[in-house]
């Protein structure tokens, strides 16, 4: 295992980040010098800010972000470092806000917004990143 405080190259192994108060900034692996595998990120005072994938340094597969006090935020996935498919969006009570479809990180099919009881109050429909009427 590798502890930095600064991001230094390091070809392989466990990987940890630390903030000046020495509090874990983020932690993953790298191989051959690149993230790859589960990776975390925190905010300075230790809550998790983000959780997901990486291969060869890019974001793979289902990714999560949390507020600073630890609800979740929005989650979704990503295919070759791009946006893919559906994200979902919440509010700070945790309820859902927004769903929004990405084919390649742009705009694509249903984008729905939610009021705070969760009744549907917009729908708009994208096409390669182009708002159909």
């Amino acid at each position: 295992m590798v502890k930095t405080k600064k991001k230094e190259k390091i070809s392989d192994g466990l990987v940890e980040e630390f903030y000046n108060n020495g509090q874990l900034k983020r932690r993953g692996n790298r191989k051959n010098g690149k993230e790859n595998g589960l990776w975390e990120a925190f905010y300075e005072h230790g809550q998790l800010s983000q959780r997901g994938r990486l291969i060869e340094g890019k974001q793979e597969g289902p990714f999560e972000y949390y507020y600073n006090y630890g609800q979740l935020f929005n989650r979704g996935s990503f295919k070759n470092d791009e946006q893919e498919g559906l994200w979902e969006y919440f509010d700070e009570e945790g309820r859902l806000s927004y769903r929004r479809n990405y084919k390649k990180g742009i705009k694509q099919g249903i984008w729905e917004e939610f009021d705070e009881g969760g009744t549907l109050t917009r729908t708009e429909e994208y096409k390669d990143g182009v708002l159909q009427k």
